[in-house]
């Protein structure tokens, strides 16, 4: 079966970004230190989680405590065994959250850059490559890069939960809500600062710039990770589903705010 000529030309493009991440070896190590680091402390976490003291006397007033911070969600729990092992083995999934809000943005703006600086644009407008492809592949290969090790580190992380957590522990940490969160609300965050990193850098006089105002789209996961701490939200399945339209929505709004403002020509006048 014969590819369409516009996936041909987006699977050009992602090997052109290959290459090129793979000459940068600021950009290459930014993409492999950020996961690693991030990934070890949820490890950590993880095994943190794991060897909570049991042995050590329960009092029923640290529960109480703890049913004040976390809410409703830990209402069937009635060990502080197992309802510190879930707190921290939420702590570790939100961090693990955190690495495609971080990684593509910043990415999206350093390979604006890089093409303005060897030239790669001009040579893109004498070709039949158009715009909305150059974002597709743009968004895609960022993506790509901050959701993939987030996916590995997550199957490491539940695999060592798994090891170490209690079944009532570990039931509450693996639920849909948990699952959809990483598997589709993950890449739709990615796919939201690129978006927005190739939009602002269309129109910002500077690579600083799209990158700050790019990376803002780490916010809302730190306040759902400080939300999540002080027991003001939870991502539940209806959270998970509500949290997984809303970036849908802003997903589709920003590609095509990022498809009409990527002019080759302006991108390539403007940036310093």
């Amino acid at each position: 079966m014969s590819r369409s000529p516009s996936v041909a030309r987006i699977l050009v493009l992602l090997e052109k970004e290959l290459r090129e991440l793979v000459t940068s070896r600021m950009l290459l190590a930014s993409v492999t230190l950020v996961p690693l680091v991030m990934g070890t402390v949820a490890v950590i976490i993880g095994w943190a989680t794991g060897n909570v003291e049991t042995s050590a006397p329960q009092d029923p007033q640290d529960l109480a405590e703890l049913r004040q911070i976390m809410g409703d969600r830990i209402a069937h729990i009635t060990s502080l065994h197992d309802a510190l092992q879930l707190y921290l083995g939420e702590m570790g999934l939100l961090v693990i959250l955190l690495l495609p809000a971080l990684i593509p943005p910043i990415l999206a703006s350093q390979t604006l850059v890089r093409e303005k600086q060897s030239r790669s644009l001009e040579t893109l407008l004498v070709t039949p490559v158009r715009t909305w492809e150059i974002v597709i592949a743009k968004v895609l290969f960022c993506a790509g890069l901050g959701v993939t090790p987030q996916w590995v580190v997550s199957a490491i992380y539940f695999a060592v939960i798994h090891a170490q957590c209690s079944p009532v522990a570990l039931a509450s940490l693996l639920t849909p809500g948990w699952l959809l969160t990483i598997l589709v609300a993950s890449p739709l965050v990615a796919v939201l600062g690129v978006g927005l990193g190739v939009a602002v850098s269309s129109r910002a006089k500077d690579a600083q710039t799209a990158q700050q105002v790019s990376g803002m789209v780490v916010l809302p996961i730190v306040g759902l990770l400080v939300a999540q701490s002080l027991g003001l939200g939870a991502l539940d399945g209806m959270g998970a589903l509500f949290f997984v339209g809303a970036l849908a929505l802003a997903d589709t709004v920003v590609l095509a705010l990022a498809i009409s403002l990527f002019e080759r020509e302006t991108v390539v006048t403007r940036w310093k």
